[in-house]
């Protein structure tokens, strides 16, 4: 059983999660402003993202007179921050190269990735049940994409490879935060890693701009205006910042695994919201393959527990 108090925080980051994306989705395509602009390094897009997320933590943070006091965790939150800062970027490409609703399902199969990685890891088991659910989550996902109607072929298999980058990137996060936030403040923990990310991430637009100057603007477009920058804070603090914050909150109060479970609302939140604001329609192909993704990744957790417990 889930406590209440966990469940409403892990609902509420997956909402956040959904609108965070789609909103950043929307000013990819100029679908929020639309007057004529210049282009934006996307390793920009994401430092202004995590810049408005950092304010909004901080400011949270003196309100409630955080401590910062992490001791023997400052090590491992700076290696989180680094998983971050690469799970940044490439979510930021998935997104500029795919739909929202294909990102998300391919997002959507993280629990999976948790798996795999304990596997490959920390040499922990996987029964027969575990594998057949994986493979029909992945098989899901290639009907998925096979039938996406809202992006290029050529743009497709790019995004759909940045998807499952940024989802490995995530599913190592939480095995990795799972262990800090057991023993250390979860809202000083993540101004930690995200101030770490944002370094990362302004050193490599930094170095990539000077090596490579006539990529400078690419692939991104958007507006060069105050209102864009701001709007894309704006996504920042909701994706980033609220959305990690209370997820944190959940992960202290239920174990990972469970927690990973509710990641399996952000497709169905993203589904509906990317239809609302982009008018993106997902074909019935597309239906037919998120089905299988958030019934096999919805299963995963409880063949684990079944495993663990001496179930077959």
């Amino acid at each position: 059983q889930v406590p209440f108090v966990a469940g409403f925080y892990l609902i509420g980051s997956a909402f956040c999660l959904a609108l965070g994306s789609v909103l950043a989705k929307g000013l990819l395509g100029n679908h929020f402003l639309t007057d004529a602009g210049s282009a934006i390094h996307p390793l920009a897009f994401v430092c202004i993202q995590l810049f408005g997320s950092l304010c909004f933590l901080l400011t949270v943070a003196l309100g409630l007179g955080t401590s910062f006091k992490l001791g023997s965790a400052l090590a491992r939150l700076v290696c989180a921050g680094l998983v971050v800062a690469a799970g940044a970027a490439c979510t930021i490409s998935a997104l500029h190269y795919t739909s929202a609703s294909v990102a998300s399902v391919i997002f959507a199969t993280q629990p999976a990735m948790i798996i795999v990685l304990a596997w490959a890891l920390l040499k922990e088991p996987i029964g027969a049940a575990i594998i057949i659910l994986g493979v029909a989550a992945f098989c899901g996902i290639a009907i998925m994409v096979g039938f996406d109607g809202n992006s290029t072929a050529a743009n497709q298999s790019l995004g759909n490879a940045f998807a499952l980058l940024a989802t490995a990137a995530a599913a190592l996060y939480v095995v990795w935060m799972r262990r800090v936030v057991s023993g250390a403040d979860p809202l000083a923990s993540l101004i930690v890693v995200q101030s770490v990310a944002l370094v990362a991430l302004l050193i490599g637009w930094i170095v990539s701009t000077a090596l490579w100057p006539q990529f400078a603007g690419s692939p991104i477009q958007m507006p060069g205006n105050w209102a864009a920058a701001v709007s894309a804070a704006m996504t920042g603090t909701i994706y980033y910042g609220m959305a990690f914050y209370i997820y944190l909150l959940g992960l202290k109060r239920i174990p990972a695994a469970r927690a990973g479970m509710f990641l399996n609302l952000v497709p169905v939140f993203t589904i509906a919201i990317a239809y609302v604001l982009l008018g993106e329609v997902l074909t019935p192909a597309q239906w037919i393959g998120a089905f299988v993704v958030l019934v096999a990744v919805s299963a995963i957790p409880l063949a684990a527990r079944l495993r663990h417990s001496g179930g077959r």
